[in-house]
């Protein structure tokens, strides 16, 4: 037996290219953003505040190094398959932050007790930290409707 979340997963990946897919995608799209919102929910939940403060140091530091790095990595990708180098580039910058994909599989491994809680608080303060970190980067510095200047503003 795999877990209910790679059954899922796996079920997901199996459809993604089927024509329906769109059709489920766009009619179970309340149903999707209602349990993400549990999700989330649970997540936040089993995060400890005061822990946090422990681990605030190593995740920035770990959110700093990935936020720096994962959108050169990516630019060079997407130029090395042909892309050109300014869409490569605020492409690498918008995926620059850890995926809520990374809860999922962390929050798994912790219901599976594979992981101390200690490392569950550590990669989802990272993740949170990186997309907050990702976010502000891109409305500083790519047209967006927030855009931080107003020739970025994207209307």
């Amino acid at each position: 037996g795999i877990s209910v979340e790679v059954g899922a997963f796996l079920s997901g990946v199996a459809l993604a290219r089927h024509p329906i897919s769109l059709f489920i995608s766009e009619k179970l799209k309340p149903l999707r953003d209602f349990f993400l919102l549990l999700f989330f929910f649970s997540l936040g939940a089993k995060f400890n505040i005061r822990e946090s403060f422990n681990i605030l140091l190593p995740a920035l530091i770990i959110a700093g190094i990935y936020v720096g790095l994962k959108p050169f990595y990516f630019r060079k990708v997407l130029i090395w398959s042909k892309e050109e180098p300014k869409l490569a580039r605020e492409a690498g910058f918008r995926l620059g932050q850890a995926s809520e994909f990374s809860l999922l599989i962390i929050f798994a491994l912790l219901k599976e007790n594979l992981i101390p809680l200690e490392i569950f608080n550590l990669v989802q303060l990272i993740t949170v930290l990186t997309i907050i970190f990702s976010a502000y980067l891109t409305t500083l510095k790519f047209p967006t409707p927030l855009a931080a200047r107003e020739e970025l503003l994207q209307h």
